[in-house]
Parts: structure tokens; C-alpha cells; sequence
């Protein structure tokens, strides 16, 4: 309270504070700040000065590299004992891209070829199950009359025939055309 009206006597002013006990207690945790602050920022400004020292020396090397490459496209540049060095040199290679390619196509034909053989493999099975189902369908047309049976073996017919077509070629024979009607 005494503070306060020392302040209220003297508007405008910052007021010193007469009496040394009255300083804020934060004094210490906002100097510790400071200091740390300050630390913080010197060493951003090395990390800044770092930087500016590499980009410096990236800037010289590409300076360098394009007084190289302005000096060759102007004709500046001249080869020093060109005549020997070339004199041993060789013909370059030809382009043979068959030849890194070969392991990958052996790689990827037997990828194929494990494939062929897993798709066959379930094509046999979905085979197995049709056919299983066909029976299942024979022994109960069997049950029926006569007149019945006519009309389910005809519509059997181009599904038996499609059936056996698949089989001849998952077997890897050229499908035969078969003109005996389906089981009964």
C-alpha cells in the first residue's frame, strides 16, 4: 500500500523504490530467464553464423563449377596430353541391356511359373467342387420322373459342355468337342 501511493505522488515517473526490502520477489526467477534467453540467443546466432559460412562455401563451389563449365562451352579450356591418353584408350562398351536383364527375366519367369502352378492348383479345386456339385445333381434328377429329368439334362447340357471345355484346358490340352450328352 505504502508503494502504491509513493507511485500516485509522482505520476509519469518510474518510481525507485525507497525501501530495498519492498523489491518483487520474481526479481531472481526473471533474471535467470533473462540469462537464459541471452544464452539461447548466442547460440542461435552461431548456428546462423555456421550456416552463413557453409551457403558461402557452396556459393564459391558452384561459382567454380560454372566458370568450368562457361570456360569448356566457350573453348577455353585446353586438354593437356590428350594425343597419350588417347592413344591407349578403348572402345566403349556396347549397350547390351540383355544382359542385367536376364536375371530379372529368369526371376520373373519362375515367379510366374509358381504362380501358374498355385492358380492351377485352385482351378483344380473349383473344379473338384463343380463336379462334386454335378453328382450332387445327378443323384437327386435320378429321384425325379422322367419328364423332369429331360428338362434338367438339357439344361445341363452347355454347362457340362463349358465345364469339360475348362478341364481339357486347365489339363493344357486343346478342348475336343464333345457330342455325347451329359451324364444322367
Amino acid at each position: 500500500a505504502k508503494v502504491d501511493d509513493f507511485c500516485a505522488a509522482r505520476p509519469g515517473k518510474i518510481p525507485a523504490l525507497p525501501w530495498p526490502n519492498l523489491q518483487p520477489p520474481y526479481t531472481v526467477e526473471r533474471e535467470v530467464n533473462v540469462q537464459d534467453r541471452e544464452i539461447h540467443l548466442v547460440e542461435s546466432a552461431a548456428a546462423v553464423a555456421k550456416r552463413e559460412q557453409i551457403a558461402g562455401n557452396k556459393e564459391r563451389e558452384a561459382d567454380e563449377v560454372l566458370s568450368v563449365a562457361q570456360a569448356v562451352a566457350g573453348g577455353d579450356l585446353d586438354c593437356v596430353d590428350c594425343d597419350d591418353a588417347q592413344d591407349g584408350a578403348q572402345e566403349p562398351a556396347p549397350d547390351k541391356p540383355a544382359l542385367p536383364m536376364r536375371p530379372f527375366g529368369r526371376a520373373l519367369a519362375r515367379l510366374r511359373t509358381d504362380e501358374k502352378f498355385a492358380a492351377r492348383a485352385e482351378l483344380k479345386d473349383a473344379f473338384d467342387e463343380v463336379r462334386q456339385a454335378d453328382d450332387a445333381i445327378v443323384r437327386v434328377t435320378n429321384l425325379l420322373p422322367m419328364k423332369l429329368r429331360k428338362q434338367v439334362a438339357s439344361a445341363r447340357t452347355s454347362l457340362t459342355r463349358s465345364i469339360m471345355a475348362l478341364t481339357s484346358h486347365l489339363r493344357g490340352e486343346q478342348p475336343v468337342e464333345h457330342d455325347e450328352s451329359p451324364r444322367e
